[in-house]
């Protein structure tokens, strides 16, 4: 029984920001997939400032979404790197500053 139980809690689970997803479904509530982001999409969620990021995400301006914190690019979903150059570095796609951007797949 007890394995039972286990196996509900973990059916619950839902990914964070920065983590790897193939549906908005995959993410938190208030998240959405950015399918484009990285090659399985990444969750994120729009926003406007550092503030507006739950849980040590970072606002990313280029995207105007909520991106993963990081040390370096092992910290970030397949296909993100690090921009560590910057005080209070995060996860974004290579071409981030050159205007790329990522489809936000709508919650299913």
């Amino acid at each position: 029984m007890r394995f039972v139980i286990v196996l509900g809690v973990l059916a619950g689970c839902h990914s964070t920001i920065g983590e790897s997803c193939t549906g908005s479904s995959d993410c938190n509530n208030d998240q959405r997939c950015a399918v484009n982001l990285a090659p399985t999409g990444v969750c994120t969620q729009a926003c406007a400032a550092d503030q507006d990021c739950p849980g040590g995400a970072l606002f990313d301006h280029a995207l105007g979404l909520c991106m993963a914190g990081c040390n370096d690019d092992t910290d970030c979903s397949s296909g993100l790197v690090c921009n560590t150059p910057q005080a209070n570095p995060f996860c974004e796609p290579p071409n981030a500053n050159q205007g790329g951007s990522g489809a936000i797949v709508p919650n299913q």
